[in-house]
């Protein structure tokens, strides 16, 4: 889906679903304050998120 759109692979910030919750929650963060480099006074800006619903309810059907 993002292979038309000219990006360098550290604009992308994949979260591993595949890891623990916790864990793969601390290394998202850990990513985004590497590439944003976030101060008190500007706030990191995304310009698109994706995300897969089914993620977020995996028991429901669709």
């Amino acid at each position: 889906m993002l292979s038309k759109l000219k990006l360098s692979p550290a604009q992308i910030h994949h979260i591993r679903g595949e890891d623990q919750a916790a864990d793969a929650a601390s290394q998202w963060k850990d990513d985004l304050r590497r590439s944003f480099k976030p101060s008190d006074v500007q706030f990191p800006r995304f310009d698109m998120r994706l995300g897969e619903r089914s993620a977020l309810l995996p028991a429901a059907q669709p």
